[in-house]
């Protein structure tokens, strides 16, 4: 999951999700969620969009923690989010490779 963990650091270092912790440059969990009839989405402009995830590693105060970077896909084009949506960019076959490596969760 190299781009994808190059991609999520990223956005967290911009996104509005960083308090100032140091990332370790470890990325974990990737997965997509796959939304069961009757699920309510909160935010609804994503709701027919595919939706990923995972978790940037960080030490705050020399204390482990982890802050999520969501990835929603739709039409080749991926938005990137942590805290908000930080920046979009084209879906590459590089990307599209690592997205279906992704654990599938249900909500």
């Amino acid at each position: 999951m190299k781009i994808l963990s190059e991609i999520a650091i990223k956005a967290f270092n911009q996104g509005s999700d960083n308090f100032g912790e140091t990332v370790t440059g470890e990325v974990k969990s990737l997965c997509k969620r796959e939304y069961r009839e009757g699920t309510i989405f909160i935010d609804a402009d994503y709701a027919d969009w595919d939706n990923y995830y995972c978790t940037v590693m960080l030490l705050d105060d020399g204390h482990s923690c982890g802050s999520g970077v969501g990835f929603y896909v739709k039409d080749d084009v991926m938005d990137v989010c942590s805290g908000h949506i930080v920046f979009s960019i084209p879906v590459t076959d590089e990307i599209k490779k690592e997205l279906e490596q992704a654990e599938i969760t249900l909500c």
